[in-house]
């Protein structure tokens, strides 16, 4: 025969518990924002959220870096640490990234690194695309030479 415990009354009830939970913050978005992108860098922070020691942030690329998003995008993916969490809204081409707030220099470092590597490869393609232009215009006038003899 099998044995029940009997379920006293006060155990059925739902028992709430007056707690107080960390609310969060929303923190100052110029002082974060001068924190981690500085002046110097292909990004611009949209908003800036606190939770316990966690901040959640959404970045977008300036205006003169904003047609490299997709490279931003792999840039990003290939340097960062574990401890970075990053989204991707291609359509706004805008960043989320949700991080501990013990690691903010580290974050600071990485953005820094991918603004440098993005204006060097924006050098690149310009100075690239300027030696196919001179390259072009090499190849013509030697066809015209060769035609004129």
């Amino acid at each position: 025969m099998a044995q029940t415990k009997p379920v006293l009354v006060t155990e059925s009830y739902l028992h709430i518990i007056k707690e107080e939970f960390p609310t969060s913050i929303p923190t100052n978005d110029a002082q974060i924002s001068t924190r981690l992108v500085g002046n110097n860098s292909s990004f611009r922070i949209i908003s800036s959220f606190t939770y316990g020691k966690r901040t959640r942030l959404s970045l977008t690329l300036k205006d003169e870096f904003i047609n490299h998003f997709v490279m931003v995008k792999g840039l990003l993916e290939f340097s960062r640490s574990k401890d970075y969490q990053f989204s991707y809204n291609v359509a706004e081409r805008s960043f989320l990234v949700d991080f501990d707030e013990s690691l903010e220099d580290g974050l600071k470092e990485l953005l820094t690194f991918v603004s440098a590597r993005l204006s060097e490869e924006i050098r690149f393609k310009k100075a690239l695309t300027q030696i196919r232009e001179i390259e072009a215009r090499h190849k013509e006038e030697l066809a015209a030479l060769y035609k004129a003899l």
